[in-house]
């Protein structure tokens, strides 16, 4: 944590211009803990407002004294995921005011399935985001080389980043995987209503709107367990969920999915729409406001 001095500093500056305008704040709403949570504590003493504090990262260090003696000034507590929030409880108890602070997608990305035939062939699958080794992007590959029809799927990846070459190299047998790089929203778009599957099985994912974005286009979305998705995507019934980087059990997914009926696909994709229909931008505000301003 920074020291006391340097909040108090930083606290004089930004009253400073609060007092020049003549705004007396009636919410105050910090991201991460450093060092919005010290000063959410001096602006609670100040102006006896409303507070908020966004988790982003939760670890036993906030369990410690220089943690907790904020708490009590924090009225709301917004957790990005749902994981989070439960990490957070068992470190530190669940007597507080808490919420689940998810972000939202405007709605025109949100096309639904009625383009979809659910033939019981589903074989297009892509991946959309950096192309690093936290999002496990290689495993898909994996996955698909365990598979005995693996040769029959088609592989999309969306984006960049320093494990390009390394996925370049690994399909280079490969005929049905290609990269686009880098593309500009309303073309991601496009690439998802053409795909059947979206996977993305990364660690360290606080949230993720471009699972939305898959939910919301009808993919059969495929994301990590304990992660920012998993909650919002429950294993069988809307998605799937897959340990993060774990190539053998996302085999076992793609083998389960395709042994599915058209009927419980639909079901599953229905359902993904249903689910992005409910976190768009507008209804994700919405509840962000009502939470802590009550």
């Amino acid at each position: 944590m920074f020291p006391d001095s340097s909040v108090a500093c930083q606290f004089m500056k930004i009253t400073s211009v609060l007092d020049a305008k003549s705004f007396v704040p009636d919410v105050v709403v910090g991201h991460w803990w450093n060092p919005q949570l010290p000063l959410i504590a001096r602006f609670k003493s100040k102006y006896d407002c409303r507070t908020a504090m966004i988790v982003h990262d939760v670890d036993e260090s906030k369990a410690k004294p220089e943690y907790t003696r904020y708490y009590d000034s924090v009225d709301s507590w917004g957790f990005r995921s749902i994981p989070l929030q439960k990490q957070f409880e068992k470190i530190v108890g669940s007597s507080f005011k808490s919420f689940h602070c998810a972000s939202g997608i405007p709605p025109e990305y949100i096309t639904g399935n009625s383009h979809r035939l659910f033939d019981n062939k589903l074989r297009n699958i892509v991946f959309v985001g950096q192309l690093i080794k936290r999002k496990h992007p290689a495993s898909i590959l994996d996955a698909i080389d365990k598979l005995d029809d693996g040769d029959q799927y088609n592989v999309l990846f969306v984006g960049t980043g320093n494990e390009s070459n390394h996925l370049k190299a690994m399909s280079s047998s490969m005929p049905n995987v290609s990269f686009t790089g880098r593309l500009p929203r309303n073309e991601v778009t496009v690439c998802m209503k053409q795909s059947d599957i979206f996977i993305m099985i990364s660690r360290a994912e606080a949230f993720g709107l471009v699972y939305l974005e898959a939910m919301g286009c009808g993919c059969i979305t495929v994301a990590s367990k304990y992660e920012g998705m998993d909650g919002i995507i429950k294993d069988g019934v809307n998605g799937f969920l897959c340990k993060a980087g774990d190539s053998d059990e996302l085999a076992s997914i793609l083998k389960r999915i395709s042994l599915m009926t058209t009927a419980e696909l639909k079901a599953i994709s229905d359902r993904a729409v249903e689910t992005a229909s409910y976190y768009t931008d507008q209804l994700a505000a919405q509840r962000y406001l009502e939470n802590i301003i009550e």
